[in-house]
């Protein structure tokens, strides 16, 4: 099968990581949200040959009929889960998947829509599925699924470096603020594979972590005042400024 081959050429190119498009997306002109994209078949077939390969796999899937074709074929996370349903929440736990709801995008374009230079059909699909995201993390959490934060950053109007901005929106979703930080942390490591190497303070893991003024567990939004940051125990940040290590400054980009 085809999907199989594609794997493998991907595989072989050195990828840690496949991606399937289950549904249509919001940002891509002439397709829509809840349309399927690829079968089950198609789908297991290319979960099969990155999970022999020890490579997570994860969905795009908006509608509620990929997300459900998605799971049947054994992904790992479903990324966005828009339309995600209570049975889908049972198929997930049941399956040990992660839900990515990378409500950012949706948020950004609805918010501005076409006044703030979002395409028509971009800012029309948003507006329909942005309700859905608040939703899914309801379900979700509601059900036991893990939630991971994704930002899904570089979309219209979305820059890289937005992860803050997805923790306030996963608060106001229903997260509590020590959610919110652990879907950024130790469930984004869980869903990454790389629970073993970072996630959470442990020994023996990477000793990547911020500093930061206020309390994140009482108001998520204290994460955009950072202070100090230490890259693999050093310490490169202190108070808002990068240090000079080695005769080279460090740059730590926020």
């Amino acid at each position: 099968m085809r999907h199989a081959k594609g794997v493998r050429t991907m595989l072989r190119a050195g990828v840690d990581l496949i991606k399937l498009m289950a549904t249509g997306g919001v940002y891509t002109e002439g397709e829509e949200p809840g349309s399927p994209q690829l079968t089950v078949e198609e789908m297991r077939a290319a979960v099969e040959e990155a999970h022999k390969a020890g490579r997570k796999v994860a969905a795009h899937a908006e509608g509620l009929q990929g997300i459900l074709n998605a799971l049947e074929a054994g992904v790992d996370t479903i990324e966005h889960g828009n339309f995600l349903d209570e049975g889908a929440v049972q198929r997930m736990v049941a399956g040990g998947q992660i839900l990515v709801p990378t409500i950012s995008p949706f948020y950004r374009m609805a918010q501005l829509g076409t006044e703030g230079g979002i395409p028509e059909y971009a800012a029309r699909k948003a507006k329909q599925v942005v309700a859905g995201s608040f939703h899914a993390v309801e379900l979700a959490k509601a059900g036991g699924v893990p939630i991971a934060a994704g930002t899904d950053d570089g979309s219209p109007k979305l820059p890289h470096g937005v992860l803050v901005y997805e923790l306030e929106l996963l608060v106001r979703a229903g997260l509590s603020p020590g959610e919110a930080l652990s879907s950024a942390t130790r469930v984004a490591a869980q869903a990454c594979g790389l629970a073993n190497q970072v996630g959470t303070l442990e020994a023996g893991k990477s000793a990547d972590f911020i500093g930061i003024w206020g309390d994140p567990l009482h108001d998520i939004s204290t994460l955009r005042n950072i202070d100090t940051v230490v890259i693999g125990g050093r310490l490169v940040k202190h108070h808002g400024t990068p240090l000079i290590q080695h005769g080279s400054i460090s740059e730590v980009r926020l």
